[in-house]
């Protein structure tokens, strides 16, 4: 995986910026409001003026500090409150934007009804702010409350499981308002035309996943608890990494001679088949046996052996697996500082030896790389696959959209294409993300339904870009004590689905023919295609300039003249994935995606639909003759 801090290939400097967001409160704007160091009850927390946060209300602050295993019932803060009327209350807590609810141990409880926090964060700072951003406010609920006194708790459980989370909460105001809080408006309406008659050819969906370098991916189990989920995707490809130096494949003896068992990995390669993928492998990395430190990140010591490596795996899947023409990328991140301890000459190399082995055991097999971190080597790598004649069948690199604009997608293909054109290459060259996610740290954001919006957004581009493959990162998440801890998996390490993973099922019910999508505001976008007499439609908001759940009316104008649906009787189904639908968060005992109640619909040559939108949310639309 990655992460970005410097120029890239792609001219950009990946420093994120906190997004534009109101975050000081205005006591007289909410029912009920609170500052946090007028608890009647502290267990723990210690009240402070200033420090690493900036106040938004007054300047007492209170932490509530967590170095060590906390007592029973966690450290906490009481606060006793008046509820004015009997009703539904969203809880607004304003807080150093570290965690929330679903990756850290923060929780409040309000009336003894324990809040959900459907929204991590109002304006979603980004991580390279998370040790020194002001204070924001987190949004939960809502909640039923009864006129009269009220006990709300703030608190803090268990320790946090990732070294990189800070063990403290600085919390500075509460409140309880009636009206949602996040609900505020995005602009004005945005219009989404749909011609379905307008046909764009087979619609080819990308379901390609990648799976990254944690110790349980060597467990056949990991992959067979997450095989019906898997299924649903209908997956083609799942990339690999690690294949030899997580398996214990390759050994050499004390005479020198070179070893091979790939027992281990056929387990896993088994488990990728049963959901009717193949694997796409990263040659990732050295052999420690080979390697010139004893480590997994250093070039060979004889390129030769390096060569034979590449080769009996190849051999051994094409001959031994019946997996003849399978892609093959070569190294994984070789610029990204942390995974090969060598400059751009050495990779070449490396690349170079690793497919000549590769094809002498499968000359159908479709070779690649250079899995770039931050798009700094492509040129260099490609300038010395031209000279050296090493066969490339695809260039791969990766991209977390860590605060930009899901344009910047294309804008890089772009970069790509024509430096291929530049130096010579054909057009039968294929491009990939061979990862590709929406925040390439730890982070909250990639178990909310944001990530919905942004993976449903990418998605868009790379339709739009004729990309045929890229790879998700990751299908499921690493072991852990919680169920959510802002990994990058669309499915829980407990096999829960993210709304992410909603987005991939919606977006998979996509078939038959392209339909033509125009908008009138790039902040909403859709895919269409229509399957006989059923049409689908797929319709995204996503912004990184406007607030998180920020609501925008969406019309849909769907003409359907020239098509099986026109002048019929139609029923319209509606899946929905917000801050309140298709979202663990929000409900964890029905995670999955979320049907709205249908409807009939009077055809003609067009049906017009109209609906609110939340930034980060995905609605599925199907039509269907219902005659």
């Amino acid at each position: 995986m990655t992460i970005r801090i410097g120029v890239s290939l792609f001219t950009v400097l990946c420093l994120c910026a906190p997004a534009t967001v109101e975050a000081r409160p205005r006591a007289a704007e909410y029912d009920v409001f609170v500052e946090a160091e007028a608890a009647v009850e502290l267990r723990g927390p210690i009240v402070q003026s200033g420090g690493r946060a900036a106040a938004c209300s007054s300047e007492a602050m209170i932490n509530l500090y967590n170095p060590s295993d906390p007592p029973a019932g966690g450290y906490m803060a009481r606060y006793a409150v008046e509820v004015p009327r009997r009703g539904a209350y969203y809880v607004v807590v304003w807080a150093q934007g570290l965690d929330t609810s679903c990756t850290s141990p923060f929780s409040v409880e309000a009336a003894g009804q324990k809040v959900a926090f459907t929204v991590e964060r109002a304006g979603l700072p980004e991580y390279y702010f998370r040790y020194g951003e002001s204070v924001v406010p987190h949004v939960g609920g809502p909640v039923r409350l009864e006129k009269g006194p009220c006990e709300v708790v703030l608190r803090v459980g268990g320790r946090r499981p990732h070294e990189d989370h800070a063990y403290n909460l600085i919390a500075d105001a509460l409140a309880l308002v009636r009206r949602d809080p996040r609900r505020v408006a995005a602009g004005g309406p945005a219009k989404l035309s749909v011609k379905s008659g307008d046909e764009l050819g087979p619609f080819d969906p990308i379901t390609d996943f990648s799976q990254g370098g944690i110790g349980d991916v060597v467990n056949p189990e990991f992959w067979s608890s997450m095989s019906p989920l898997l299924r649903k995707l209908g997956i083609e490809r799942i990339r690999i990494d690690h294949v030899f130096d997580y398996y214990d494949a390759v050994k050499r003896d004390e005479a020198g001679r070179i070893s091979y068992d790939w027992s281990r990995l056929d387990r896993v390669i088994e488990q990728i088949g049963a959901v009717g993928a193949e694997p796409f492998v990263c040659l990732s990395y050295m052999p420690p046996a080979l390697s010139v430190d004893g480590t997994p990140y250093a070039p060979p010591r004889d390129y030769g052996q390096w060569q034979a490596v590449c080769r009996e795996l190849a051999r051994h899947l094409a001959e031994d697996r019946k997996l003849a023409g399978l892609h093959y990328e070569v190294w994984n991140e070789p610029d990204g500082g942390g995974f090969l301890t060598a400059d751009a000459e050495t990779y070449a190399k490396l690349y170079r030896t690793a497919v000549e082995g590769v094809l002498e055991a499968d000359p159908t097999a479709k070779v690649g790389g250079p899995a770039s971190a931050v798009g700094a080597w492509i040129v260099q790598f490609l300038q010395r696959v031209k000279e050296s004649g090493a066969k490339i069948d695809f260039v791969t690199w990766h991209w977390y959209n860590c605060g930009y604009d899901v344009a910047d997608y294309a804008s890089q293909i772009a970069t790509v294409r024509r430096t291929l054109a530049e130096l010579g290459f054909g057009d039968e060259i294929e491009l990939a993300y061979s990862e590709w996610n929406l925040n390439g740290r730890i982070s909250p954001e990639n178990d909310s339904f944001y990530n919905a919006g942004s993976a449903a957004a990418t998605l868009g581009v790379l339709h739009q870009q004729g990309l045929s493959h890229s790879y998700f990162f990751m299908p499921k998440d690493p072991s852990a004590e919680r169920e959510l801890t802002g990994w990058f998996g669309a499915i829980t390490h407990t096999n829960k689905p993210k709304p992410v993973y909603n987005l991939l099922e919606a977006y998979a019910r996509l078939a038959g023919d392209q339909a033509a999508v125009t908008t009138s505001d790039d902040r909403v976008g859709g895919l269409a295609a229509r399957d006989g007499e059923t049409l689908r439609v797929l319709v995204w908001q996503f912004s990184r300039s406007d607030a998180l759940a920020a609501a925008r009316r969406v019309m849909v104008e769907v003409d359907l003249e020239g098509t099986p649906l026109a002048g019929r009787s139609l029923r319209e189904r509606s899946w929905l994935i917000d801050s309140r639908h298709s979202n663990l968060t929000a409900n964890p005992e029905r995670p999955g995606l979320e049907e709205l109640a249908d409807r009939r619909v009077e055809g003609g040559q067009e049906v017009k639909l109209s609906f609110e939108l939340e930034n980060g949310g995905v609605r599925l639309i199907e039509l269907t003759v219902d005659e």
